[in-house]
């Protein structure tokens, strides 16, 4: 049996979103693109903010009815990101996040700059370190997902197993 994921990062429906007519207001502009700078500039690695730049995107896809660019599979309602620090201050460029699972909140394993846009990218427009970053987000909420379900199945056996003891033993 094949699984529907937890979140499909669609890249097609992110470019689409992208060249998508703004009507949210942000200072006129065109498109989600323009409307967004982080977007429509380069992003270098070594600024150590990836992370942001996925906050902010993803909020923006929240924000945006009908995208078709970030879609929730069944049972999952919620993504949440924040970019993390460096313990000496400052961006560091990780993402910490949460997800909501079959009504469960799960925590996201913390992912770093390289995780979500690999260092052989030196210069990319900020569109395009999105969608590597979104990608590696959607890989590693799904994998939570996935595996936070197959523990429950587990669970649910194994709880299954106990009650059918039980009632052996007072049935004896």
């Amino acid at each position: 049996m094949t699984e529907t994921p937890a979140v499909t990062f669609d890249a097609d429906g992110f470019r689409a979103w992208l060249d998508a007519r703004n009507d949210g207001g942000a200072g006129g502009a065109a498109n989600n693109l323009i409307a967004n700078p982080l977007l429509d500039t380069a992003y270098q690695p070594i600024d150590g903010e990836t992370g942001f730049l996925v906050e902010t995107t993803l909020h923006a896809l929240h924000r945006a009815p009908g995208q078709r660019a970030w879609v929730y599979g069944a049972g999952v309602s919620d993504v949440k990101v924040w970019s993390t620090t460096h313990p000496e201050g400052g961006p560091d460029g990780g993402l910490a996040g949460q997800v909501t699972v079959d009504g469960a909140v799960l925590s996201l394993e913390r992912l770093t700059d390289d995780d979500l846009v690999p260092r052989q990218h030196n210069i990319l427009p900020g569109y395009e370190a999105a969608a590597h970053a979104l990608d590696a987000l959607a890989g590693q909420v799904d994998f939570v997902a996935r595996r936070y379900r197959d523990l429950s199945a587990l669970d649910d056996v194994v709880d299954a197993e106990v009650v059918d003891e039980v009632v052996e033993r007072r049935s004896a």
